[in-house]
């Protein structure tokens, strides 16, 4: 016969055999992380690491068990959290409040000038060390965030902040699966995200984080990047493919590289991903000599160093841009040094505009770099672009972009067609091409009026 237990109820809240009852039900796989059984503090006053990582055990121990993943939801509130050690399980999603479930660092648990490394609020690995370590951990897939506020930098008013954490990371994915995975692709998700005042917003870099979906994500004042994804070359472990085939829809990243270092607002090393109608703006920097035009195809250290203010800064090859844009940069809006890169219906607007001291030139104030970077910059490691409807322009007026485009020797093989380029103080500066290219009879440029082509006709075999 089944044991009946009856509630007692204690100054309005359960209590007893009643509340031990209560704490073993459970919906499914899901869990809360505020329920007493894990004991997570939504004011903020304690810190609340403990209560996930209780959560996160129990999850690995159900693994065991053949359950798989969970749901874990943490409700309206703001939660203290030690960084660098909450790190999600396989097929686990943290779900919280919209706007209003706010992940703040520990400061007590963070060492003195920050880390030493890129280091996350939540993490799938480390920033050297992929999951599972070399061998790889073959569940660690199909996992994400939604519906989270990461804020590195704790005040309420959400105005311009100091005191950003040294490498403090909002989102730090470095996954392995090991080398014959139940699938190729991690499968992992980031949607209705907003990060505030840390270093690097999100870093994607693990050879399998990839087909993630990432849409809806506000990325907001950082010292470094706002988003990286695949490992960049100052990564201690380099790797030939990292972060590919991922999907990102609806990025706004704004405030970017404001410790002065050289960086971009999103930097992209890996292969086949796709943006749409992603924007990225006021994008700080300092070095005056990175945007020098017309280098050898050898310069590896400007190759390297052009990203620096820059908007998006693609690296990787076969990715696509598509409604994207680019507003008020220190350096070039979009720094184009990929093979076989697709560009549609972006926008530039007021490239070299904005200045490490956060000068913007509005006519009132004037910054030093002004008029040193074109909209776009389609650098000797562009080979066979393909770009169409662009506009290059400023709302600030003449004098901020120098250039609409311009085009290096070495970018052979390339169709630019349908674009625009306005709100120049020399308007033959449209679009700015070699005298000859490295590589002849393949290229087409259509800007404004302008057309460049050395394109040799060749007849079409038509089928039988």
């Amino acid at each position: 016969m089944a044991t009946l237990t009856v509630p007692t109820i204690k100054n309005g809240e359960l209590a007893g055999e009643g509340l031990k009852a209560a704490q073993n039900v459970r919906l499914g796989l899901s869990y809360n992380v505020c329920a007493p059984r894990y004991g997570a503090d939504p004011t903020g006053n304690t810190n609340s690491t403990a209560a996930f990582q209780k959560i996160f055990d129990e999850i690995k121990v159900n693994y065991d068990k053949g359950y798989g993943g969970a749901t874990v939801h943490v409700p309206a509130g703001t939660y203290l959290i030690t960084p660098g050690v909450l790190d999600i399980p396989g097929r686990t999603v943290i779900l919280g409040s919209p706007k209003n479930t706010v992940f703040v660092p520990d400061k007590r648990n963070v060492p003195s000038g920050g880390f030493t490394e890129p280091t996350a609020m939540f993490g799938i690995g480390s920033w050297s060390k992929p999951t599972g370590g070399d061998a790889g951990d073959q569940y660690r897939m199909r996992s994400g965030l939604e519906n989270i506020v990461i804020k590195g930098v704790w005040k309420y008013d959400w105005q311009a902040s100091s005191g950003i954490i040294k490498n403090l990371t909002g989102v730090l994915f470095n996954t392995n699966l090991t080398s014959s995975p139940q699938n190729p692709d991690a499968y992992h998700h980031l949607s209705n995200i907003e990060i505030w005042d840390v270093d690097f917003g999100i870093l994607l870099i693990g050879p399998d984080d990839q087909g993630i979906k990432a849409e809806n994500i506000h990325i907001d004042r950082t010292n470094s990047a706002g988003l990286i994804v695949g490992r960049p070359l100052w990564h201690p472990q380099q790797i030939s493919s990292s972060g590919a085939d991922n999907h990102f829809v609806n990025l706004d990243i704004h405030g970017c590289n404001k410790g002065g270092g050289d960086f971009a607002g999103v930097e992209v090393y890996s292969s086949n991903c796709v943006f749409v109608a992603c924007k990225v703006w006021y994008v700080q920097r300092t070095l005056t000599d990175n945007m020098t035009m017309g280098a050898s195809a050898t310069d590896t250290d400007r190759f390297w160093r052009v990203r620096h203010g820059a908007g998006f800064y693609i690296r990787g090859s076969r990715n696509r841009l598509i409604g994207c844009e680019s507003q008020e940069t220190g350096g070039a809006c979009f720094v184009l040094a990929g093979a076989q890169l697709q560009v549609i219906g972006c926008s530039a607007d007021s490239a070299s505009v904005f200045s490490q001291a956060g000068v913007v030139n509005t006519g009132t104030k004037t910054s030093t770099l002004s008029g040193t970077a074109p909209g776009f910059f389609i650098t000797n490691w562009a080979h066979d672009l393909a770009m169409s409807s662009c506009h290059v322009y400023s709302m600030h007026g003449p004098g901020q972009h120098k250039w609409g485009y311009y085009v290096e020797s070495y970018s052979d093989t390339m169709d630019i067609t349908g674009c625009r380029a306005t709100d120049l103080t020399d308007p033959a500066l449209a679009v700015s091409i070699p005298n000859t290219f490295a590589k002849t009879g393949d290229v087409y440029i259509q800007v404004n009026n302008s057309i460049y082509t050395d394109h040799v006709t060749r007849a079409i075999t038509l089928a039988p």
